[in-house]
């Protein structure tokens, strides 16, 4: 059953004639500025469906929104079908727009920074979210050099999709390029969203591959702390908007950390978050910088921090530390058999580390009648209830079959 139009909304089995293909709708997905489908091509081929709710046919821009399309389309073409998603054609029908693009499974970079209640335990450690900033800003440098402003950067726009056979074990692609700006083709539809727009967005003004950069050096930030957006105060106040144009409120990764994690990467982020575009870095420079960060892994200093490895995680601590039943199940997820409270980590005022083993029993049960089995600590081997044992770097904590190696100190 073809849809007729007569409603915005194309219904379940309805089908639609693209130019290249048919589709039919199987799933509506979401209903907000636009509409999203869950659709099946005329081969089968599994399809995300957009819908523009605006302009139509009936509005004055219509010829010039549907000539921007295209364009944008042609251009996203040239760009590595890797890092971006994958358009397989803009078409119009009923007096509507759609894009017809792959439909893949996965989780936006928001949903990795901010997991669901349930899903706490997928929440990435450091090493993860260094990672992550080194694909999202590298896949920008491309998007650059291919001359297309995104303009619309968030968390929401990066899409990661689980791939065993990459050594990190995820893709990582750009998506949502409606409002990007082609200054070549001097094609422009500028948007941003509230909480990540740039000093030039917020001035609406001279919008650019700069303007890109600040942004994303908003998601590094948030990215690096694991959830903290380095204007949250500011977003909380509703005063976002004259404090990023002041640099107001703003605390370095630096200063947050407490000198914890590379200094390189606390300076570049600093760069990119300038107020004055002018003195901002270009997404290439400011990749090459996260590069070298990454691929030098730089040891920590003894004074400064040290890391719990566990379960192919790790856990950075910078300060004396109670490690809890629920520290070790959003971090490491292999709690089972870790107490309420079940050891300290402790540094001293001359920045030498420290672990004591909490006394903790042998079994309890939960609300429930559930009967855990709990055990004493050990580090390299020696029971340290109640008391303080020096660790070094390479150190090993047990609690049961869990292990922890200490690195750093």
């Amino acid at each position: 059953m073809y849809w007729t139009g007569v409603s915005t909304t194309i219904k379940e089995k309805e089908s639609l004639q693209g130019k290249k293909y048919s589709y039919t709708v199987e799933k509506l997905l979401n209903d907000g500025a636009s509409i999203v489908y869950k659709a099946k091509r005329d081969d089968g081929k599994e399809i995300f469906l957009k819908q523009f709710k605006e302009p139509t046919h009936l509005d004055d821009d219509w010829e010039d929104f549907i000539k921007f399309q295209h364009s944008v389309l042609n251009t996203l073409l040239q760009l590595p079908q890797n890092i971006i998603e994958i358009n397989y054609e803009y078409f119009e029908s009923h007096g509507t727009h759609f894009h017809a693009k792959a439909f893949e499974s996965g989780k936006d970079l928001a949903k990795i920074i901010w997991p669901d209640p349930d899903e706490a335990d997928d929440k990435p450690d450091i090493k993860t979210r260094l990672n992550l900033a080194m694909s999202t800003l590298g896949i920008l440098n491309a998007v650059h050099k291919k001359g297309v402003v995104h303009s619309d950067l968030k968390p929401e726009q990066f899409f990661i999709i689980p791939d065993s056979s990459i050594g990190m074990g995820y893709r990582v692609k750009l998506i949502d390029f409606d409002h990007c700006i082609i200054p070549g083709l001097n094609l422009s539809r500028p948007a941003g969203t509230a909480e990540w727009r740039s000093p030039e967005h917020i001035k609406e003004s001279n919008i650019g591959f700069h303007s890109d950069v600040f942004t994303m050096g908003q998601i590094i930030y948030t990215l690096t702390t694991g959830g903290r957006q380095p204007y949250c105060h500011s977003l909380d106040n509703d005063t976002y908007d004259s404090d990023i144009l002041n640099r107001t409120g703003y605390v370095s990764i630096d200063k947050l950390f407490k000198g914890a994690l590379p200094k390189e990467l606390s300076d570049i982020v600093d760069k990119m978050l300038d107020p004055d575009y002018s003195k901002r870095p270009t997404a290439q420079e400011a990749h090459q910088i996260i590069l070298k960060i990454f691929n030098t892994k730089p040891k920590p200093a003894k004074s400064e921090h040290i890391t719990l490895e566990s379960n192919g995680k790790s856990r950075l601590i910078v300060q004396t530390q109670t490690i809890t039943r629920e520290i070790v199940k959003s971090t490491f997820g292999n709690h089972n058999e870790i107490y309420n409270k079940q050891f300290e980590i402790m540094k001293d005022n001359s920045g030498d580390w420290f672990v004591k083993g909490y006394d903790v029993p042998p079994t309890a049960k939960d609300a429930k009648g559930n009967v855990y089995h709990f055990h004493k600590t050990f580090y390299n081997g020696e029971d340290i209830t109640s008391k303080f044992v020096k660790i070094e770097d390479g150190g090993v904590i047990n609690v049961g079959n869990v292990e922890f190696t200490v690195r750093g100190s």
